[in-house]
Order: structure tokens, then sequence, then C-alpha cells
């Protein structure tokens, strides 16, 4: 029995990876091309990993963890929640307006404050975030940008 949605045809992806350059000493988007052959039966899985049982349920399991914490997530998103590389990607453009920029850690959590409340009066501004939030709700959240604020 082969799923309607798996390709047996080899794709070409591309893996992709910022990393810091210690030769030139600056932040690198490094690529590289690599193959993959989706499987069409249980069988062919398994001997995808050497007919190795515990391989292939370890495999399994792993593909179902990441669906059900994709899940979990989107379950905690809604309009008013959003990602904070969304909100710390407005943040960090509007930080040249304001003064504390090389201050210390009090100044710049002012100035943080002094941003989200000018961001908070601005209704188009937030139905923009909101905006942008929903198309890249499912982009990888690994990292967090938005500045802390105490």
């Amino acid at each position: 029995m082969t799923p309607e949605n798996v390709q047996s045809t080899t794709q070409k992806l591309v893996a992709k990876a910022n990393l810091f350059d210690l030769d030139k000493f600056e932040r690198v988007t490094f690529e590289k091309e690599y193959e993959f052959t989706p499987v069409e039966s249980m069988e062919k899985a398994l001997e995808a990993v050497s007919n190795d049982q515990e391989k292939l349920l370890d495999v399994i399991n792993t593909g179902l963890r990441r669906v059900a914490l994709s899940e979990a997530k989107a379950s905690l998103r809604n309009d008013s929640r959003v990602s904070p590389k969304v909100v710390g990607g407005f943040i960090n453009q509007l930080k040249p307006l304001y003064p504390a920029k090389n201050d210390s850690k009090e100044a710049k959590k002012a100035q943080t404050q002094a941003i989200y409340a000018f961001i908070r009066s601005q209704e188009h501004m937030l139905a923009l975030i909101k905006q942008i939030a929903a198309a890249t709700a499912n982009q990888d959240e690994d990292e967090d940008d938005a500045p802390e604020v105490e």
C-alpha cells in the first residue's frame, strides 16, 4: 500500500545554516545540497535503516514527536499571541529612533518599553504584526529574537 502523498523520486534539498565564519570573522549563511528519497512502504523504510527495527521506531517516534510539538505550539498561538521573532523584528527596526542604543541595561530596558508602548498605540502596526505572524506561523522557531524585558 503506497500513501498518495509519498513520492518515490529522489528530491534535491538544501540545508542552510547561519554560522559565524572565524576566517572571515562575520556571520555567513552556508548551504549544502543533499538528496532524500522518500520510502513507499514499511519494508522500504526498514531497508533504509539497515533492517534495524529499533532504529526505525526511533525515526518514526522522532517524526511523531515533531508533529506533536508542532501541533502543541500551533494551539498556543492566537491573534494576540505571536512569535517573538516577529515582534523582535519590529523592535530592532525602531531602536535607532531611541537614545539608549549604547547605554546601560536599565536604559536598554527602558528603550524597549518605550518602543512597546509606541507599537501598542499604533493599531496599524499591531495589525501588520498579526498579519506577518500568521503568515510565518509554521516557520522554525528555534531562536527567539525578541528582546527580554523584566
